[in-house]
């Protein structure tokens, strides 16, 4: 969507004001250059210039400007003069407000993306996804006379704090008069008992006008059959409850399951994961947690990023500000000076690293720092996206220690984390090959690119990296278009599957309850939920704040139609046995 937005920004000349063609800011650098500059800029925190972007991101994809009441008329003052300055300074432009260029641009009858770009026909997956100004700039397109298909299921829209909008695809006959429809009703993935559960759960959503749905399993008439198992548990305490899983985990490992066809899916990540880790550790069962921060959000990753980027494209601005604000001593008011001087002086960003410019309007302290990034600008003049990345193995440790100073601790970190990553890159792999792994969204996406060397060199696949044989723990959003054979779901109380705060919001309870289908529906032969009668420790102290919780059962139980086992323990021989059965019935 933003892709298409640009493009047609570009061709309506509408982003003239950019020296070149902006890049859309990523999550690390809206926080850690936007955010905090706008904080010292206008002398508030971090926190509220957060604040105050969220809301102008909303405002922008809602097309709602209430959106903006929690903000004052200084502080919107404020923000839009930074924002001016701060983006055509860097060259960049901020996620949300993309399309809204373009929608408000075609409001004014200045902008027909469909004759700009030669649309003919626009297909758009996963349309409950998209928010309101999306869906307006679609129907815009439509409108322009090119044929638009859509696919989608409001019952799994779960990205609210996206601004995503179900009631698109729900009203889709509606905002286009006389467009067809075609129903999916064969379910490919969960066996009969599992979907029997999710749709149960799905039919109490009182979101109108919730599009109704006739889902059969297709293992319901397969040979041998598939008839799948669906379980409640409730045990006493959370630390059972993260053995169980875990020694359930070891116990369907030795009976033939691979550890990755096995997920344990989390309702609260902080309350959960350690009991899990430990849990998994003392039963010997190898695991995969979910990703902490993004690869690119570290400073090794963001500083290997940022130099891949600047190697792709010189005019990549918002590169070299990452790369000038991770230097070993240049801080967030530096990088305000060598702004303010430049725009006094009427100098161009990017050009400060590569060209001679008047000194005199520095000062030394932003001179120094100029020059840092200069002289790594330099170092990688010369290098290229198809090289080899083993040719530059010992140059990217020298550019470490030049932007991070070894003699400092931070250093030595970030060469650790370097080099257990090159320890998982394949020879043979080229700087392109490594950018594509650093924007990829996903481990799966990472894996694919890893595998695709050995390809491209005709080596034998044996050599590619394998998906690791371990339980995965994800978290129910990063679940999301993912399948394991057996699913748990840990943590199905009223404190954490819906969560207090969804409680004071009709829309977000609906939500919640759409990410408990989308999450049951993962499995395929088996899913088994749990709670516990009571947390303690760090599990209660993230729930509550308080170092004992005797937590309440997720209304959500009630809807499933399923009543909760009381258990001390995992699976036993027999159940264990029963769903490696279907497993392999699959």
């Amino acid at each position: 969507m933003h892709s298409l937005a640009l493009s047609t920004l570009r061709r309506a000349n509408l982003l003239a004001m950019f020296v070149t063609g902006p890049v859309i800011l990523d999550d690390w650098e809206q926080q850690n250059i936007f955010d905090v500059e706008f904080a010292h800029r206008f002398n508030t925190t971090p926190g509220r210039a957060k604040e105050i972007r969220l809301a102008y991101d909303a405002y922008w994809q809602t097309l709602q400007l209430a959106h903006l009441a929690q903000v004052s008329s200084v502080e919107q003052t404020n923000f839009q003069a930074f924002h001016n300055q701060t983006t055509t300074f860097y060259s960049c432009i901020l996620p949300g407000e993309v399309v809204r260029r373009c929608v408000d641009a075609i409001g004014q009858g200045s902008v027909n993306p469909t004759a700009l770009l030669g649309v003919e026909h626009l297909v758009v997956d996963e349309f409950q996804d998209l928010n309101a100004c999306d869906q307006e700039f679609i129907r815009a397109i439509a409108q322009g006379g090119a044929i638009l298909w859509v696919a989608g299921d409001d019952d799994q829209s779960i990205y609210a704090f996206r601004h995503a909008d179900p009631s698109g695809i729900q009203n889709f006959g509606i905002t286009y008069a006389g467009s067809a429809s075609h129903t999916l009703v064969d379910c490919f993935r969960c066996a009969p008992e599992i979907l029997a559960r999710a749709l149960s759960l799905i039919a109490f959503n009182p979101s109108p006008p919730r599009i109704q749905k006739g889902l059969v399993s297709m293992y319901a008439g397969s040979n041998p059959p598939v008839q799948g198992q669906f379980t409640i548990w409730r045990l006493p305490s959370g630390a059972l409850e993260s053995k169980a899983i875990s020694e359930s985990c070891r116990s369907l490992v030795n009976a033939g399951l691979q550890g990755h066809e096995i997920l344990i899916l989390l309702t609260n990540r902080r309350a959960q994961l350690g009991a899990l880790e430990q849990g998994l550790s003392d039963a010997g069962v190898p695991f995969a947690a979910p990703k902490g921060p993004e690869l690119t959000e570290s400073p090794m990753g963001r500083l290997i990023f940022a130099l891949l980027r600047i190697v792709d494209s010189t005019d990549d601005y918002a590169a070299h500000r990452d790369l000038l604000g991770l230097h070993d001593g240049v801080g967030t008011l530096t990088c305000l000076d060598i702004e303010s001087a430049a725009i006094v002086s009427n100098l161009n960003f990017r050009d400060l690293f590569y060209v001679q410019f008047p000194t005199n309007a520095f000062s030394p302290r932003s001179l120094r720092a100029i020059g840092r990034v200069a002289h790594v600008c330099q170092f990688i003049q010369n290098w290229n996206l198809p090289d080899d990345l083993a040719s530059n193995d010992q140059a990217l440790v020298q550019l470490i220690e030049h932007v991070f100073n070894p003699v400092r601790v931070r250093c030595q970190e970030v060469l650790q984390d370097w080099q257990a990553l090159r320890g998982m890159l394949p020879d043979g792999m080229t700087l392109e090959e490594l950018l594509a792994y650093f924007r990829a969204d996903s481990e799966v996406a990472q894996l694919s690119i890893l595998q695709e060397v050995p390809q491209r060199l005709g080596l034998p696949q044996s050599t590619a990296p394998q998906v690791a044989d371990r339980v995965r723990i994800l978290t129910m959003h990063g679940a999301k278009g993912l399948e394991g054979k057996v699913v748990f779901i840990p943590g199905v109380e009223q404190q954490m599957m819906p969560g207090l705060r969804a409680l004071a919001s009709a829309g977000l309870l609906q939500e919640r309850r759409r990410l408990l289908y989308v999450s049951i529906a993962r499995a395929k032969a088996c899913c088994v939920l749990t709670l516990a009668r009571t947390r303690s420790g760090a599990q209660a102290q993230a729930l509550v704040g308080a170092s004992q919780l005797n937590p309440t059962p997720s209304q959500f139980l009630s809807e499933l139609g399923v009543t909760p086992q009381n258990r001390t323990a995992g699976l036993d021989g027999a159940e264990t046995t029963a769903i490696a059965q279907e497993c392999g019935n699959l």
